[in-house]
């Protein structure tokens, strides 16, 4: 879909050569020179991150190594493909893997990431030429006189709307500046103007919307100008939550995940809680029973006394930890709207014990394993001193005296 000169970024949230540099070396090769991968650690200045990799052993699941696609035996060869081999040694320089970045979690608190730029340097082997003809190439620095000329340069002749295929999605419907939900969010929040609400979205035009996402301008406009010739499955950050909760008076929760995009335009809904509480209401994970305000800290019970019932953010007053939760705050009680997962996350934050959220799957199969174990030695057992060998077990039972 590039024009020659365009440039397309492959990620992912693997660290997993097979899923990084393996798909690149293979689309590398099939391009046949048309395409390249770019070098852009100047742009991300301030980044730690190691480079890409050009050399990777692959391994069943016995741990067996291979060396090169001839040593894998007959009954792995639908598991490990050719493919999925690094390029020969004297081939791999000429691939430039080390123009990969390589984002480890270790080096600045992050997520494992893999991050690749490739430019469409000239047509694809696959192409058709006549489809490369009416694709206007994309120029690195072009001053107005020349983008002018571009833009008015002859199009392609309107091409037959292709149907999209596949599982139907739902649309993106984007608000407009009249969008009756949003004046009860804005001031219940206290948002300030800076946010603009037309880039917030749902994925229902009409009847209740349960979940309001948020994007920026840029992503705005591509799905914008792509509604009939992309199917989206995902995008922008959720925001909002519907929660019907008559003892609120916005029916929209913060989600945890826009609370740190949100917060920076919020006045009002935020409180300051101590580490000791926070680990107190991350430990209380039975909705059904919150943490009661009386078991707060002073200083904690004065922050939240003053909020009306409904959703808020609460931050941590501690300098070394910064945490940001999102809760809901009741006439006596408060709760932590968060997954299990990050749960135990914050409480390992905290330093708090995270033994009880902690299941070892392999552990439980473990003594499930053994409690079976036991219990067909127990039925044994029971079926010897029962007599079932044939012997005569008189003598073992026990005659009451006269």
């Amino acid at each position: 879909m590039l024009a020659v000169g365009g440039k397309m970024v492959y990620s992912t949230c693997s660290l997993n050569p097979i899923e990084d540099e393996a798909v690149l070396h293979r689309l590398l090769v099939e391009a046949q020179g048309s395409l390249e991968l770019v070098d852009v650690a100047d742009k991300l200045p301030g980044l730690k991150y190691c480079k890409g990799l050009s050399h990777w052993v692959m391994m069943d699941r016995n741990m067996a190594v291979y060396e090169k696609p001839e040593d894998i035996p007959e009954n792995v060869k639908s598991i490990i493909r050719p493919n999925m081999f690094p390029p020969k040694p004297e081939d791999a320089a000429k691939f430039h893997f080390e123009r990969c970045l390589r984002v480890l979690p270790h080096q600045q608190n992050t997520g494992g990431f893999f991050v690749a730029v490739l430019k469409k340097v000239a047509a694809l082997p696959w192409e058709s030429t006549k489809t490369v003809e009416n694709t206007t190439p994309v120029a690195e620095d072009k001053d107005a006189d020349e983008a002018e000329a571009v833009k008015e340069a002859p199009r392609s002749p309107t091409r037959k709307k292709r149907r999209m295929q596949g599982f139907k999605e739902d649309p993106y419907f984007f608000f407009e500046k009249d969008e009756e939900s949003w004046p009860s969010i804005k001031e219940f929040y206290g948002i300030s103007d800076a946010l603009d609400p037309t880039l917030l979205f749902v994925r229902c035009k009409e009847g209740n919307k349960r979940n309001i996402y948020f994007t920026n301008p840029a992503i705005k406009a591509i799905m914008k100008c792509n509604e009939d010739k992309v199917k989206i499955i995902n995008a922008g950050v959720k925001m909002f939550i519907r929660s019907d909760n008559k003892g609120a008076d916005c029916v929209f929760r913060i989600a945890q995940e826009g609370a740190l995009i949100l917060m920076e335009h919020m006045n009002q809904r935020r409180s300051k809680i101590t580490r000791e509480d926070m680990t107190k209401l991350l430990l209380k994970d039975d909705l059904e029973a919150p943490l009661e305000l009386s078991k707060l800290g002073s200083t904690t019970a004065a922050e939240l006394e003053e909020q009306k019932t409904g959703c808020l953010i609460l931050e941590n007053n501690d300098d070394a930890l910064k945490m940001v939760l999102v809760g809901w705050k009741g006439k006596s009680s408060l709760r932590a709207y968060i997954p299990k997962s990050e749960r135990i996350h914050y409480l390992r934050l905290c330093g708090a014990d995270v033994s009880k959220f902690e299941v070892n799957k392999f552990e439980k199969e473990r003594q499930a394993a053994n409690g079976a174990d036991k219990d067909d030695s127990k039925a044994a057992m029971e079926v010897e001193d029962n007599g079932d060998s044939g012997e005569d077990n008189d003598q073992d039972q026990v005659v009451p005296a006269e």
